[in-house]
């Protein structure tokens, strides 16, 4: 068993949020949705095993939810450095990981996403909504 991540993006139109319903992320459901326990880790501390620091403290966050703005996922810094601590499953201690930066860690298809996300609207009209599930 592991958790995976069901994902699915708000635009706001005409003063309401509104499900983007068109499948427009390369054959997936929609932005960030393969298991990627790095990813999960940056994004809302779920199996974070490298020991990423999360993007941000956000309010609607629990361990099976979170929400962003594309404003937030615009506004980090990609490249500042952190110890990738995961080391087959588990953490390593710390000192003994490999020091990267966060845009190495997190890879292109990542990347890409944003780069779509972008193309739905201004980033504060943007939202990314994660559901996570699994042991």
């Amino acid at each position: 068993m592991g958790v995976d991540v069901n994902t699915w993006v708000q635009v706001l139109r005409e003063n309401e949020w509104t499900r983007f319903e068109e499948n427009i992320f390369l054959e997936r459901s929609g932005p960030f949705s393969w298991r990627d326990y790095g990813l999960f880790g940056f994004l809302a501390n779920i199996r974070n095993y490298s020991r990423v620091p999360v993007i941000t403290p956000i309010e609607q966050r629990s361990f099976f939810y979170a929400e962003f703005l594309l404003s937030q996922l615009l506004d980090f810094d990609y490249d500042a450095i952190f110890e990738d601590r995961r080391h087959n499953g588990s953490a390593l201690p710390e000192g003994e990981g490999k020091i990267v930066t966060f845009r190495e860690f997190l890879g292109k298809p990542y990347f890409d996403d944003i780069d779509t996300l972008k193309s739905l609207g201004k980033p504060d009209e943007v939202k990314m909504i994660m559901f996570f599930d699994g042991d």
